[in-house]
């Protein structure tokens, strides 16, 4: 069965994915930090702990978003989210710290339109402020899982992030944090369960696109199927679907260097004259080989 179709993978402790004995002790003390930092600014400890790593490319570069197959893999370097839902039952605000204190504290307080009671979440796509791709996780999810003004409340919740993907440096920072986010709303509302890790990375997708950016699925992909010690093979079509491809298992072990050249890449900011435009010009250009092909593409199909 292909991890698309899959539940999403639930852990009662850092080991499962964190095997070495080394890694895990190291990283079992960054979750206690966080931990405990939640306890001291919130007054209780989370329920949850969203993680969601950053992602390296190693075949397929922008050819995801015309649906062809990339080659990926997930890193060590992680978005870690603290959550529980707020003390209010009433409350749907989100209170959002960072344990990074050069990121500003927020509250996230959706509302809903007088048409329709569709949810209303401003994102400015102007600038590049790390909590819109927070806003743009929560929009997701409530428009999901909470659309109906006559259904079901969304519950508040109180989130402190963490990560150490660098930021800009090309390894998918901003698609982690929407994994990342995405997951601990579905938890804070219990809804975990009621979607597969196909419709979790589609779902991410969608989300990644409230912010300005036209992403393709291979970054949430990544980080989403991804297993240990494995490569990961993505296709798009006719459906999402995935499998590990084993990295070669050597004595010792290989190690796999992945260099930041610490030029930081700033994807939101410059969408419209590079990712966005490189999006747009890819389609055309498979428009224009097809047409010389004689491939018959229906007006809305990639």
């Amino acid at each position: 069965m292909s991890p698309a179709d899959q539940p999403i993978r639930v852990h009662s402790t850092s080991g499962d994915f964190h095997p070495d004995f080394k890694d895990n002790v190291q990283q079992g003390a960054r979750w206690n930090q966080l931990i405990d930092e939640f306890a001291k600014r919130f007054g209780t400890r989370p329920t949850h702990i969203a993680r969601a790593p950053g992602r390296v490319n190693l075949i397929g570069e922008h050819i995801d978003y015309c649906l062809f197959g990339v080659l990926p893999a997930a890193v060590e370097r992680d978005i870690l989210i603290a959550c529980a839902p707020s003390d209010d039952p009433f409350a749907t605000a989100v209170n959002v710290q960072n344990l990074d204190g050069k990121y500003t504290v927020g509250s996230i307080d959706p509302a809903r339109g007088e048409k329709g009671g569709e949810w209303i979440l401003p994102i400015d796509k102007t600038k590049l402020d790390w909590q819109s791709y927070i806003k743009a996780a929560y929009h997701g999810v409530l428009s999901h899982f909470f659309g109906s003004p006559d259904g079901p409340s969304p519950k508040g919740a109180n989130l402190l992030v963490t990560g150490g993907v660098p930021l800009g440096g090309g390894l998918s920072s901003s698609a982690a944090l929407v994994v990342a986010s995405t997951l601990a709303f579905l938890a804070v509302n219990e809804k975990l369960e009621s979607i597969t890790q196909g419709q979790l990375v589609e779902l991410c997708m969608e989300n990644e696109t409230r912010v300005g950016v036209n992403s393709g699925g291979m970054d949430q992909g990544a980080s989403v199927f991804s297993s240990s010690s494995s490569a990961l093979y993505i296709s798009f079509w006719p459906k999402l679907h995935a499998s590990p491809v084993p990295l070669p298992q050597t004595a010792p072990p290989t190690v796999y260097v992945i260099g930041n050249t610490l030029k930081t890449a700033n994807k939101l900011e410059t969408a419209k004259i590079h990712y966005n435009l490189r999006v747009v010009e890819s389609l055309v250009a498979a428009r224009i080989l097809a047409k010389g092909l004689e491939v018959q593409v229906e007006p809305k199909e990639k």
